[in-house]
């Protein structure tokens, strides 16, 4: 049903619209992070590698949040680091 809906909309005039390119830019930013912390939770990540996940999210991510870049980093970069706290071991085996 929804496929046949959908191939009914002019899916090009979606594209140019603002709060297309809002939604598309949250699924995007969404997929980075989640894909990030999915690795970290494994639990077959040293905390190094952990850090390294989540420091290329970010960097994979800082154009799309422009000007939202400290909100960002505030949110997402404390629950990734929360998570590599929680499911990876210290480097001296804690």
């Amino acid at each position: 049903m929804r496929s046949s809906l959908m191939n009914k909309i002019d899916k090009s005039s979606l594209y140019g619209r603002p709060e297309f390119k809002d939604a598309a830019r949250a699924a995007i930013l969404k997929a980075h992070v989640d894909r990030a912390c999915a690795q970290i939770v494994s639990g077959h990540l040293s905390r190094k590698e952990a850090h390294e996940i989540a420091a290329r999210a970010m960097r994979e991510v800082q154009s799309l949040v422009g000007e939202d870049r400290e909100l960002f980093e505030r949110i997402y970069g404390a629950r990734m680091q929360r998570l590599i706290e929680q499911f990876t071991a210290s480097e001296d085996g804690e």
